[in-house]
């Protein structure tokens, strides 16, 4: 109906007013123990220096930094773009609003990619950033690994 916005053009409006224009990432929501932070306050990360700090808390324990779950993250991070570049679908297929869902417990990680029931046939060469954000999701997890190795 007129005067409604689709999905993409949502998509658009929210992007610009977080990470992921910039970085084709953002934070929708975390939680670790007590640690919370929730989709309203997610929208007020608009830095990379943000996003970092919120990470790094969420994979801190009263032991410390969670480098072994850190570095699954990564390396999880890695198969998914080496994934995404061997991908026929990817190729063709525009994932609108799909998610990446990281979740650990102990120093077991998984990463699962969500939220498909948007994506569509691509009707050019744009691939909506996604490999934009994984690429400055392997950066952002490179860097707090050093940081607190």
């Amino acid at each position: 109906a007129l005067g409604k916005l689709g999905k993409k053009d949502y998509l658009t409006f929210r992007d610009a007013t977080t990470t992921s224009l910039k970085y084709g990432y953002r934070l929708t929501g975390l939680r670790h123990g007590d640690y919370r932070v929730t989709q309203a306050e997610s929208r007020n990360i608009e830095t990379q220096e943000q996003f970092f700090e919120k990470v790094e808390h969420f994979l801190s324990t009263p032991y410390g930094f969670n480098l072994p779950v850190a570095n699954s993250f990564l390396n999880q991070l890695i198969e998914i773009q080496n994934a995404c570049v061997d991908s026929k679908m990817f190729e063709e297929y525009e994932m609108v609003g799909s998610s990446l869902l990281f979740v650990y417990c102990g120093d077991t990680a998984a990463i699962q990619w969500i939220d498909f029931a948007n994506s569509m046939k691509r009707p050019c060469e744009d691939h909506n950033g996604i490999m934009l954000g994984i690429q400055n999701l392997i950066k952002c997890f490179s860097t707090l690994i050093e940081k607190m190795s």
